[in-house]
């Protein structure tokens, strides 16, 4: 007796904002399976007051749409913002400061800001101070680093109306003494 075994493996796609647009697979598959040898397409589809700023993990680029063959799993992810620039956080200025520290400003480095960026320190709001699409600098209080530990400084860009945001945070520490 002889058995014939095609091997399968999981192809995914999706998008890095719930609410940004749909990644469609194609041909679909109705258990996310794809036989080995199998090519896929990958498309975008970019909902409206979002600008697409590429593809992630086993694509890459901007070129919509995308095809790739099944000879292991496969996840596509496309990535957007309000801007056409991938949201990025590279830097924070300073990088650390000592508990029981004064108010200062803390500026923030990356990629992807607009006028209408949002920070976030330790899941509170603040006012950022638009730089550039580059730099943002965000007013840190004395209370906020009263203690030593570490909490997350975001950035969150959301189009009108949206229900979700393109959002990147990085952890800042606050020292002991």
């Amino acid at each position: 007796m002889t058995a014939n075994v095609t091997a399968q493996y999981v192809a995914l796609g999706f998008d890095n904002q719930g609410c940004a647009g749909t990644v469609v697979l194609t041909p679909p598959s109705p258990d996310g399976f794809y036989s080995a040898g199998t090519t896929v397409t990958f498309t975008e589809n970019t909902n409206a007051g979002w600008t697409f700023t590429g593809w992630q993990v086993d694509l890459s680029g901007l070129t919509n749409p995308q095809s790739l063959t099944v000879n292991d799993e496969l996840l596509a992810r496309a990535d957007f913002n309000t801007d056409p620039v991938l949201l990025a956080i590279t830097t924070l200025t300073p990088p650390s400061t000592t508990a029981g520290a004064d108010d200062f400003t803390l500026t923030v480095d990356g990629a992807g800001f607009t006028l209408d960026s949002i920070a976030f320190v330790g899941g509170a709001f603040r006012a950022p101070t638009f730089v550039s699409s580059s730099r943002l600098t965000v007013p840190i209080f004395a209370a906020d680093v009263v203690n030593a530990g570490a909490f997350q400084v975001g950035i969150s860009n959301f189009p009108t109306g949206a229900v979700c945001s393109a959002f990147l945070g990085r952890p800042f520490t606050v020292l002991n003494p």
